[in-house]
């Protein structure tokens, strides 16, 4: 599985390209490739491609699926990963066909230190193919991982139709292409646009891609990017309609924040959860 990373303007702080090490990938950066490599960011085996493209992630998000084969899987991952963890006894747990990690809001602070075990990179890559694999077992073209580390919501390890983190992605080329006008919530787009075409998106909580969120560099912080983000979540929720709506969010504007409506009932769910372990349960 090739690895896509997405670079902007962390010319001396960018993280991501030297986290993966040995691991070959193809690093998309606008432009200033030399910039990069004197502020010693650029890993030993990126393949760098400069995309000429303008600012906005969703313009390299469509370079790299130009780049891919039909039906191919790739893991895309954002320029800012510190590290990545999971939950103790993951292996185990997968081989018992295990789904739930018995996390509750009472037990929360005893068992946060056991959803932190930092894993490899080859350790991730295997859970990376663990995403998809999910993901073809149910008719998905589109799987991540946890987006939040509160230990309560991540009790379960496979959720459906939720918003899969931008972070890390795992994605099959099936001739898609990334909205152009949703660059600032592009993960949640991509996401829509999936349960629209496919009914179905697949997500790991059990592992968590940790990153300098809205840090300085990358598209900015999140005052930076509010009047994007506006028009980006009204253009949305209009596109989808049935799937987006526009929720009041503690500390944000109105009209900057959108979630996802609930599409799968506790049935579908349920089998979901059944076919999903049936194809990646190890022994």
């Amino acid at each position: 599985m090739r690895i896509f990373v997405f670079g902007y303007d962390r010319f001396d702080t960018m993280t991501t390209s030297l986290l993966l090490g040995n691991h070959r990938h193809v690093l998309l950066l606008h432009g200033h490739e030399s910039r990069f490599r004197d502020g010693g960011t650029v890993g030993a085996e990126a393949d760098v491609v400069e995309t000429g493209n303008p600012r906005g992630l969703q313009h390299q998000r469509n370079a790299a699926l130009s780049m891919m084969a039909e039906d191919e899987w790739a893991l895309w991952l954002v320029d800012d990963l510190i590290d990545v963890t999971e939950v103790a006894d993951y292996d185990r747990l997968r081989a018992e066909g295990r789904t739930r990690y018995g996390i509750t809001t009472d037990n929360q602070t005893e068992m946060s230190p056991y959803m932190k075990r930092p894993i490899t990179i080859d350790e991730f890559r295997d859970r990376a193919v663990e995403v998809a694999t999910a993901c073809e077992a149910v008719g998905a073209a589109h799987g991540g991982f946890a987006a939040y580390a509160n230990p309560p919501w991540r009790d379960r390890k496979w959720r459906f139709n939720v918003l899969v983190d931008g972070r890390a992605l795992l994605v099959k080329n099936v001739g898609q292409t990334v909205d152009p006008a949703v660059g600032c919530i592009d993960d949640l787009s991509m996401a829509a646009d999936a349960i629209a075409r496919d009914g179905i998106v697949v997500v790991n909580q059990w592992v968590l891609p940790e990153c300098v969120r809205y840090g300085s560099g990358g598209y900015g912080s999140i005052d930076d990017r509010l009047d994007e983000k506006l028009a980006a979540v009204s253009h949305l929720q209009q596109k989808h309609p049935g799937l987006v709506s526009i929720r009041k969010k503690a500390g944000q504007p109105i009209g900057s924040h959108a979630v996802l409506r609930r599409t799968l009932d506790r049935a579908s769910l349920s089998a979901l959860e059944s076919a999903v372990v049936s194809s990646t349960r190890e022994t």
